[in-house]
């Protein structure tokens, strides 16, 4: 069984490390953290991390949306090409049932980037930063 840990992309490990830790939306780190679990009991595999913020200039680089929630720390794309189509529906049926659709959106998609999965928190629940 893997580790049930958040692991991340080798070539951006340090600056996803660091953005997990310190600049995402903490609701999100708690549904990486759970779905690692979850990946780890169920599939016996591990949960690996492809990029969590941009920058403007790197989402359009990707041609990412405009409004697109990993510039506000509120998405994250995982590594899939591991895992068989049949895993990966259990895995959006997973995250569905536990986080509701109404607050999560997860997608499997391919957006120039190769194929992966998209789990951001819904606009309306967009945090709100008190300074």
């Amino acid at each position: 069984m893997q580790m049930s840990t958040v692991l991340f992309k080798k070539e951006e490990a340090d600056r996803l490390l660091n953005e997990f830790r310190f600049k995402i939306d903490l609701r999100l780190q708690a549904i990486l953290f759970e779905l690692a679990v979850w990946m780890a009991r169920t599939l016996s595999k591990g949960l690996i991390v492809t990029c969590l913020l941009r920058t403007v200039e790197e989402n359009k680089a990707v041609n990412g949306l405009p409004n697109s929630s990993h510039l506000d720390g509120r998405a994250a794309d995982i590594r899939t090409y591991l895992l068989s189509k049949p895993e990966i529906d259990k895995l959006i049926a997973h995250l569905n049932a536990v986080w509701g659709i109404e607050f999560l959106h997860t997608k499997y998609h391919d957006s120039g980037s190769g194929l992966h999965l998209h789990t951001n928190i819904n606009i309306k629940y967009k945090r709100i930063i008190v300074s």
